[in-house]
């Protein structure tokens, strides 16, 4: 039976519904009917304290006022009157009065005179702020129409509490606009789904957009998913969350992707009443980026299932976050493929509650390269539980290999000439970077082109840096300086550092060094480290700058060392 069809019906819920507190039972209290404001500091224009005396008449002002004066409704003028504390707050400031026992009279005066935009104690009163209705309040309308206040007593009717009504006006606006008849009609077909009222009452404040359009088939399949696995709606209220609202076909897509990970019906409700976060949270979204992350890892369906039977109790976007986390820092510290894979597969249920350290501070922290903390990883994959934020990581044990190459960092750094032991030792052993075989190879290809075993010593300790390249590298920029340019051995030794500038911003700088030399404009005999050691800019400035055509001329120059 409809609303329409039973009026007398309809107005005696009404008159019950007037004595009734406008509290839901089953939802928390919102902040606005939470703890009452205290009025002890605000006074009204003629300088009258406001108690919550004062604060108690002015509510039967207004309630006189929109019951009585505007002919509204008893239950509508009540909750504007009494749930309205912003509003009243508002209007005892503008209103005058000569005493505290005059106040109710001159509320009622100011109101004749000055009649209220009632849109905005009905928002506010429907539990939205100022700051959330301003922009939802009609432009040129100040009194609530006959269609808004039917649609709105309908929903009071399905048992919606009239304080969660605002987020209805404010994601569904339309339903307020419905002709009558038409939302008593549309919640109709949700109860012949086999919906409850209480039921109805708790989807509408979760989902007002149901109301809009035709009916959500996507809601009444999940529904009945559900139900067909023994779930009742009572499991569904309970998990619902007011404060958020949900893509039912999204809810739906991830419930039909975690039916197909499940080898039963069985399997199905165990997963979904103990981790009911896998279809609610984010209407199921993360659940459906996890499955596909996991799927491109190689999981198989049992697996999964696996996965979510030891899902921590906590989001699962953070689940995710902790998981993808992960993989990045597997493929920082250069692990193959096949071997993420298999670390995922047999752990990604701790994984997903472990929030890893960055790259860059475990490498520091573990006293080791990618490739001695990649190998770590695949004999104990576990060891990074110890590596998540805020524990502190310990040094990875020093191994045969890492011990013999620090002897001989250590027997290099002591040809050099630093005195064993010394600060000025433990200084050059951060600043030379690498292997202590990789360093003295580096060592040798610089004495191989002629240079006095001394002078690269002398070198290597002005300009550490020079040796952190590879040794092809190195050879190459003392071939370019040397052989192609002509320039002698004696400038590698009077500016080292020259060597660790890239090959690309040497060939730069000495061709457009030489296209200004041709045409008169540098000096032949500018020194290496002037040409390199200034910034792009100093250089576009001071050199290229010379001659008209020098800016393009660079550019042109830096395209073809691009290409190759």
């Amino acid at each position: 039976m409809t609303l329409a069809r039973n009026p007398s019906r309809f107005t005696t819920l009404l008159k019950r519904l007037s004595h009734l507190s406008v509290e839901n039972p089953f939802t928390p209290p919102s902040s606005a009917t939470q703890k009452p404001r205290s009025f002890a500091t605000q006074r009204t224009r003629n300088g009258i304290r406001v108690t919550p005396t004062i604060r108690k008449m002015a509510e039967e002002a207004m309630l006189d006022y929109f019951y009585s004066t505007r002919s509204l409704q008893y239950m509508v003028a009540e909750s504007m009157s009494k749930n309205s504390p912003i509003f009243i707050e508002n209007l005892l400031k503008k209103v005058s009065c000569v005493s505290a026992s005059d106040i109710n009279q001159s509320i009622t005066k100011h109101l004749r005179f000055h009649p209220v935009n009632e849109f905005e104690p009905f928002l506010e009163s429907s539990g939205l702020k100022p700051d959330e209705y301003t922009h939802l309040i009609p432009s040129g309308e100040i009194f609530l129409n006959e269609l808004l206040l039917e649609n709105h007593h309908v929903l009071c009717y399905c048992g919606v509490d009239p304080k969660k009504i605002g987020k209805i006006f404010e994601e569904a606006r339309d339903v307020f606009g419905y002709e009558t008849g038409v939302l008593a009609s549309k919640i109709k077909v949700y109860e012949d789904f086999g919906f409850s009222r209480l039921f109805l009452s708790k989807l509408i404040a979760c989902c007002p957009r149901m109301l809009v359009g035709g009916t959500d088939m996507e809601l009444v399949k999940v529904i009945e998913k559900l139900r067909a696995i023994g779930i009742d709606s009572d499991w569904v209220m309970k998990n619902l969350s007011e404060e958020v609202s949900y893509n039912w076909s999204s809810v739906h897509c991830a419930l039909t992707l975690l039916r197909v990970v499940c080898n039963d019906e069985n399997e199905l409700y165990r997963l979904i009443k103990n981790y009911p976060r896998l279809i609610f949270e984010s209407s199921g979204r993360w659940t459906l980026i996890l499955v596909g992350f996991e799927t491109k890892l190689g999981l198989s369906a049992r697996e999964l299932y696996s996965l979510f039977q030891k899902l921590p109790q906590m989001q699962v976007e953070k689940c995710v976050s902790n998981l993808r986390r992960c993989f990045l820092f597997l493929k920082e510290i250069d692990m193959e493929d096949d071997e993420i894979q298999k670390v995922f597969r047999s752990h990604s249920w701790w994984i997903s509650s472990c929030t890893l350290k960055k790259t860059s501070s475990l490498l520091v922290n573990l006293k080791a390269y990618k490739t001695r903390v990649c190998k770590a990883v695949k004999e104990n994959p576990e060891e990074m539980k110890k590596w998540t934020m805020g524990s502190k990581v310990q040094p990875l044990p020093a191994t045969e290999v890492y011990l013999d190459s620090k002897a001989m960092k250590t027997q290099f750094l002591l040809d050099l000439g630093y005195v064993e032991g010394s600060e000025e030792m433990e200084r050059a052993a951060k600043s030379f970077r690498g292997r202590g075989s990789e360093l003295k190879e580096r060592f040798d290809v610089l004495v191989r082109f002629g240079l006095d075993e001394e002078d690269v010593k002398e070198m290597v300790k002005a300009s550490p840096n020079i040796l952190t390249q590879a040794s092809d590298v190195l050879e190459t920029k003392v071939r370019y300086l040397v052989e192609e340019l002509g320039y002698p051995l004696s400038t590698l030794v009077t500016f080292p550092s020259c060597l660790k500038f890239t090959l690309e911003r040497m060939k730069v700088r000495f061709a457009m060094f030489a296209w200004l030399k041709g045409r008169g404009k540098a000096d032949p005999k500018l020194a290496v480290s002037t040409l390199l050691a200034c910034s792009d800019k100093d250089f576009a400035r001071y050199f290229v700058s010379r001659h008209p055509d020098g800016p393009k001329h660079l550019e042109d120059l830096k395209k073809k060392q691009q290409l190759l």
